[in-house]
Formats: structure tokens, C-alpha cells, sequence
């Protein structure tokens, strides 16, 4: 046995001298998670040698697993030892020792699931080693975070045009690197750290900086090529020259200078950052449809976008000075038909990111039909969150969905790179897990039921197959509108739909974000007809209020059950238990209740009584929601601002009633 402490003897963490900055904040997390257990508030010092016994920890070749990321564990009663591959092989070794041995929940943070502090700890002799993943880059985009934003904001603010509300507060780095640090124990290796981050900002720059200096890759979000959003072009322009258009079409010799001066920055943190490059609009849309001087063809916009790519590839490989870098472009929308097509032309060393389309959580008839090309690498973009209409207060990915795609990802060859959108993370925890599970194995032979098995007791003890089971129920209580209405409610956008025939889970979820959604328009409509009976579309409007009712009656049998497992919750989870189950729950059964209300006030019944019941029930999430934004959540809601309760309430009402919660 191996003795980490006991009464007043604690072991020493043995760093080299030369020791990475990733390695050395990972082997201060890891003191910091000595003195959690042990209740002690010194020791486990940080040294540069000791011969007595410690934990040993080492970066280099001797490491048996002889690839990319991977590392050794090994106890004896001579210590414990720590080797990886590389710096990033190191921390994961660090972590995994962290997880295996104390028994952090890597997530500790966000579910606030800690272990018992004991007053002595020795470990049994083994060895364990690092899984050789299949998915080279794997990580996340932290996106639409208003929660976050408004949670731990910096003070600094960024300037993104019309969507300044929404993403104006630029997220502290201590809040960053509990994202990064989270990220880290998971083994994911890549981040996206925001929406609009312009590295131009010095506080954007610094959250980029941090994620470097934590050795993660950092990559940059799909509708920002190389970094530059419409938005922060937008504002280049206007420093430099007011009197040019955001336009490759119109000013490209001036994009390409603000393609230059944002790949020059970025590439200060060389074979860390993974390119992005491509195209968009004003906003998340296809460039044409903020630029009337694009071509209205497929070939004129396949030469326009295969142009603008040459152009940033061009632009990289000057500032970095070889072709040795990785760069993705992803295939959301109108890039998927330009390339199957043939009119895409991209770098033969680019890898190709399908998307799933966020209201469903379904790949689209794009991954289908797109031909693969010999050589081409592909990946995925993942929404476990997703604004509008999908999962934001509630973590909805149903676990049958993201299995099913992943099997389909995995069995097509295009895995190489996987990014999950988290939201805010916190409501995402349960998704998070299972992507990180469907990373580590072969997602073809994945068993969701051995997963419960082995995963969920690390989380929930004992309880874990009622956990199980009440999770299963409540993804069988969310309503589904199914494939054609579904897709007819997607019309308007460019996504390319696939019925994939019986699904054993919704097409169409009513997720949160849809619940809040859905009903706006409809209020909407009932407004503008200053509350006419609502006969439009009155097939698609009485199948929403059937799979309302449908949904409502499966929630109100769950909840109680949900009430009675509370007991059996282990005490270290109870918090997270209250707040991941029986609180999303509460939330959608509210939600579902006000979607009711107003179906039934637009079509004329009981005008009144409805649009009270609709706004008591927002109402009654301000009041819930108190419970899980106090201590250390502390104004956790603060930037409800991409949903917003508020504004749905003054959808319903002339005055705001907020001030009587």
C-alpha cells in the first residue's frame, strides 16, 4: 500500500524542473484535490525532488503508451508514479489519477459533487494507462453563454453590433479556467471559448492565452473564419475604411486585410490554434443573404467561398510560415450543397465538419448525401445545447439520440473531430458525460445500458439504476411534433432534412428552447389579430396542443417518483440530484403548462383565465429558480437573456409583474 496521508504526514507532488505550465496548473489542481479529501488546508507541497515517497510525476518516451496524449499510472509502496507521452498525456495522467484514486467527479464544479473527506488514505498497488481515442480533437463551444456571462463576468465588454445585449460581458478567466479544468479532466483537448471572440480585445485575447497555457487546442467558431466574425469585420471597417462594405465580393483586398491582421494575432499561439475557415454572413446565415452582390448560382457562390478559403489558407500559412497546421471548415447549411456538388473547393488537408441541425439533433440529409473524398478527413458538430429551439434551461439531448448519431458518425468515417456545443455547462452535465463515453470507445458497439452500469454509480452510488430509470422516463416525456412538421417548421432555413424512418426517440422534441419558442409566435399572431381565433395552419396548431397534453400527463407521473428518489440520492450528489432532475423537470412541466395556456387563449377559450395561468406559470420558474442562484450560485440567472423569462411574460402583459416574485 501506498500512503497518501494520515494524521499529519502528507506526501509530496514530485514536478521536474523543466515542467510545462499545463502540467504544472494540473499538479496544482491535483494538491488542491489532496487537501479536499484529506481536510487539511497545508501540505502535499510541490517539489522539484524527494526521496521518500511521493507522487512521482513525468513527462517523456518512457511512458508505456507511446502515442499522442497518452500516460501510465503506477502505485507501488514506493509511491505513486505519473508518466505521460506528452506535456497533454501528462495532465490527463494527473486528472485520471485525481478521478481513479480520490475520486473526483471531473465535473466537480458544476455539479458540485465532491468526496467525503476521510482522515487517512493509502492506495492498493496497480497500474492503469490512457485509452488511445479514435477521435483525434475532441472538445466544446461554449456558446450562447448568458448564464455564464452574467454569473462570473470580467468587467471587460466586447463590441459584436446588434447582438451587443447577448454577448456583450466577456466571461472572468477564473470562471474560464474552471471550463478549461473541467474540459481537461474529461480528456477533451480542444475549445471554441465563446460567441464572437474577437482577439483584437485584449480580454478576449487573455481567455485564449489561458486555454494555450492549459494545452488545450483552441479553435474558433464556425460563423468567425480565422477568427473574424461579420460583426468585428464590421467594426474594422468602419476604424479603417467607413466607406467599404463587409464584402469579398466588393472590398476583398480590404477583407483580406482583416483576415491578415486577425491570423497574425491568433497565430502567436502557433500548433495549438486549429484554423476555422470559410464564409458567413451578418450573423449565423449564408453569406449571399447579407450580400446581394454575391452570385446567385451555385458555381458564382462556390468560387466566391473557395476564393475567400484560398485566401485565409494563404494568410495562415504566410504568418505561421509552413503548411503544418490543422484547419476545419464546417459544412452548416448552404456549404454542404456547394460541396457535394463540386463547387466548393477546399484545402486537400482541411477537415470537413458536418453539423447536426440543432432543432432536432438529427444529422441531416447533407452527412447523407454528401460523397466522401479519398483522403478528406471529416468531423462533427454536436449541439448538446442550442438556441433557439433547443436544449438551454434543461439539459434535453436524449441519450438514445446522441448514441444514434455518433453510431452513424463513427460508421461513415467521420470522427476524426468532434466539437458539443455545452451552452452554459452547467444544465449539460449528463450530455457531457456521454459524448465524453462515446469518445472513448467505438461508438458502434456502444451500449447505452452498460454505460448506466458502469458511469452512472461513479455519479449517483447506489441509486444509479433508479437514476437510470427516471431518466429514461423523462426523455420518453418529451412531446415530439415528428418529422413533417418538424421539418415544415425548419422550411425557412437553409437546413437539408432526412427522415431516417421509426425512431425509438422524438424527431422534433419539444425542448426547452421550443417551449419557450413556439408559444412566442403564436402570441405573436394573436397580438397582430388583437386576439382573433387562431385558424391558421389549424392541422399543425391542434397535433402542437395533442403532444402537449400527451407530454404534460408523463412529467406530473415522473415528478413524484423523482420526489420519492430523492432519499436514496447519495449525500454528496443530493444538490445536483435536486437540481439536474427534479428541477428541469419542475421547468418543463411549467413550460409545457404555459404552451397549453396560450394554444388554448389563441383559439379564443377563456382568453383571460389562459393568459394569467400562462404568465403565473413563468412566474412560478422565477420563484424555483431561486433555490439553485443562491451561495455559490449566486446570480447564476442574472443574463437570462437569450430566452428570457421576462420577455416572455411581457409577451403576455402590458406591465411587469416580475416585481411581485
Amino acid at each position: 500500500m501506498f500512503e497518501l496521508f494520515s494524521g499529519r504526514n502528507t506526501v509530496n507532488i514530485v514536478l521536474p524542473a523543466d515542467a510545462e505550465p499545463c502540467v504544472v496548473l494540473a499538479a496544482a489542481d491535483l494538491r488542491r484535490d489532496l487537501l479536499l479529501v484529506s481536510g487539511k488546508s497545508e501540505g502535499f507541497d510541490i517539489v522539484t525532488g524527494d526521496d521518500a515517497p511521493a507522487i512521482v510525476i513525468e513527462t517523456g518516451t518512457c511512458c508505456a503508451c507511446a502515442f499522442p496524449e497518452g500516460y501510465t499510472v503506477e502505485v507501488s509502496e514506493q509511491g505513486a508514479r505519473i508518466v505521460g507521452f506528452d506535456a497533454l498525456g501528462t495532465v490527463f495522467g494527473i486528472y485520471a489519477f485525481s478521478t481513479k484514486c480520490l475520486g473526483m467527479d471531473p465535473l466537480y464544479f458544476f455539479t458540485d459533487i465532491t468526496p467525503k473527506t476521510v482522515p487517512a488514505l493509502s492506495l492498493p498497488q496497480g497500474r492503469f494507462v490512457a485509452k488511445q481515442y479514435t477521435c483525434r480533437f475532441r472538445g466544446w463551444f461554449i456558446n450562447d453563454e448568458d448564464f455564464l456571462s452574467g454569473y462570473a463576468p470580467s468587467g471587460a465588454l466586447r463590441d459584436v453590433g446588434n447582438n451587443t445585449r447577448f454577448f456583450r460581458e466577456v466571461i472572468s478567466l477564473s470562471m474560464m479556467d474552471r471550463i478549461y479544468e473541467a474540459a481537461l479532466r474529461l480528456e477533451m483537448n480542444l475549445i471554441i471559448p465563446a460567441t464572437y471572440l474577437d482577439i483584437l480585445n485584449p480580454a478576449d485575447e487573455a481567455i485564449v492565452a489561458a486555454a494555450v497555457k492549459r494545452g488545450l487546442y483552441v479553435s474558433q467558431h464556425h460563423q468567425e473564419p480565422v477568427g473574424v466574425g461579420h460583426y468585428a469585420a464590421q467594426r474594422y471597417m468602419r476604424q479603417r475604411y467607413p466607406s467599404k462594405a463587409v464584402s469579398f465580393v466588393q472590398s476583398p483586398r480590404e477583407m483580406e486585410e482583416v483576415w491578415r491582421t486577425y491570423v497574425q494575432k491568433w497565430a502567436k499561439y502557433g500548433k495549438n490554434v486549429i484554423w476555422q475557415i470559410g464564409l458567413r454572413g451578418d450573423g449565423d446565415i449564408a453569406v449571399w443573404r447579407s450580400d446581394s452582390s454575391v452570385g446567385d448560382t451555385p458555381e458564382a457562390r462556390g468560387t466566391l467561398l473557395s476564393g475567400a478559403i484560398a485566401t485565409q489558407y494563404r494568410l495562415i500559412t504566410e504568418a505561421l510560415g509552413h503548411t503544418d497546421f490543422l484547419s476545419t471548415t464546417t459544412l452548416w447549411c448552404e456549404g454542404a450543397e456547394l460541396y457535394d456538388r463540386g463547387c466548393l473547393e477546399l484545402p486537400s488537408d482541411t477537415v470537413v465538419v458536418f453539423s447536426d441541425v440543432g432543432d432536432t439533433q438529427m444529422l441531416g440529409g447533407d452527412f447523407y448525401r454528401v460523397t466522401r473524398r479519398e483522403g478528406v478527413k471529416y468531423g462533427v458538430y454536436y449541439h448538446a445545447g442550442f438556441f433557439a429551439e433547443g436544449p438551454h434551461y434543461t439539459d434535453g439531448t436524449d441519450p438514445r439520440k446522441m448514441v444514434y448519431c455518433y453510431q452513424e458518425l463513427a460508421s461513415r468515417d467521420s470522427l476524426y473531430f468532434s466539437v458539443l456545443n455545452v451552452a452554459n455547462v452547467r444544465e449539460l452535465c449528463s450530455s457531457i458525460r456521454l459524448n465524453v463515453a462515446l469518445l472513448g470507445t467505438d461508438p458502434t458497439t456502444f451500449s447505452l445500458d452498460n454505460y448506466y452500469k458502469t458511469v452512472y454509480p461513479t455519479v449517483w452510488g447506489d441509486a444509479a439504476p433508479v437514476v437510470a430509470e427516471l431518466e429514461r422516463a423523462y426523455f420518453d416525456a418529451i412531446g415530439d411534433l415528428g418529422v413533417r412538421m418538424g421539418n415544415e417548421i425548419l422550411s425557412y432555413r437553409d437546413f437539408y432534412f432526412y427522415d431516417p424512418g421509426d425512431l425509438p426517440f422524438p424527431y422534433y422534441p419539444l425542448t426547452d428552447g421550443t417551449l419557450m419558442r413556439a408559444p412566442s409566435w403564436l402570441i405573436g399572431a394573436w397580438w397582430r389579430k388583437q386576439g382573433a381565433v387562431y385558424t391558421e395552419n389549424a392541422e399543425n396548431f391542434h397535433h402542437f396542443r395533442r403532444v402537449l397534453q400527451e407530454s404534460l400527463v408523463k412529467y406530473e407521473a415522473l415528478l413524484p417518483r423523482l420526489y420519492d428518489a430523492e432519499a436514496q440520492i447519495p449525500e454528496n450528489a443530493h444538490e445536483h440530484f435536486r437540481f439536474a432532475k427534479i428541477y428541469q423537470c419542475e421547468l418543463m412541466i411549467l413550460l409545457t403548462k404555459r404552451a397549453l395556456c396560450v394554444t388554448e387563449m389563441c383559439l379564443g377559450n377563456n382568453v383571460e383565465q389562459n393568459r394569467t395561468q400562462a404568465i403565473d406559470c413563468l412566474l412560478e420558474i422565477y420563484k424555483k429558480r431561486k433555490e439553485f442562484q443562491c451561495g455559490k450560485w449566486h446570480n447564476w440567472y442574472k443574463f437570462d437573456i437569450r430566452l428570457s423569462v421576462a420577455e416572455r411574460i411581457r409577451e403576455l402583459c402590458q406591465h411587469d409583474p416580475i416585481a411581485k416574485v
